[in-house]
């Protein structure tokens, strides 16, 4: 196989594609891709989560691309809700995922959430203002801007680059 000079996100949003350059800011051409997805608009679960990346990473792999799938979820834990995200890389037919941070979300999330609101609109909702999705992302709202959505996508990125060298 002659290996891949491109890499394929699976979404349009800014937050994604920098995380991946930020990992292969020489090596590759990143490009972003908006793709179908059979799971939720707001995913609601660690499964349907990591489900999401993989769905956006098949959709983007090609012959000469590796996909690259991230998605932010929410998952219910003893009655807590909280941020997850996934990662998926494909590579011909192997995949492989990787998982980032957890960070609980506030109480008053919860039914908005529940009833079917995504976290981006409950986010623009929280801190009266727009976009939050496409810049620090719940993640750096709550981290006080230490963690921003870009380096949290980042980092999975990183595990999952590890691992497709690993398994070269």
């Amino acid at each position: 196989m002659v290996p891949a000079s491109l890499i394929t996100v699976g979404s349009l949003n800014e937050t994604k594609i920098q995380a991946v350059r930020s990992v292969y800011p020489d090596s590759f051409n990143v490009i972003g891709r908006d793709v179908e997805v059979t799971i939720s608009e707001q995913p609601m679960s660690d499964q349907e989560t990591r489900q999401g990346a993989i769905e956006r990473a098949e959709a983007c792999s090609g012959k000469d691309s590796i996909g690259i799938g991230l998605e932010g979820g929410i998952m219910v834990i003893e009655g807590t809700l909280y941020l997850c995200s996934w990662g998926a890389l494909a590579e011909g037919s192997r995949i492989v995922t990787a998982s980032g941070a957890r960070l609980a979300l506030p109480d008053s999330f919860y039914a908005s959430l529940l009833e079917g609101r995504e976290l981006k609109d409950v986010m623009d909702s929280y801190t009266e203002r727009s976009g939050v999705s496409h810049k620090e992302g719940a993640v750096g709202v709550f981290t006080n801007g230490l963690i921003s959505r870009t380096s949290m996508f980042s980092h999975i990125v990183q595990l999952l680059e590890g691992q497709r060298q690993y398994h070269q």
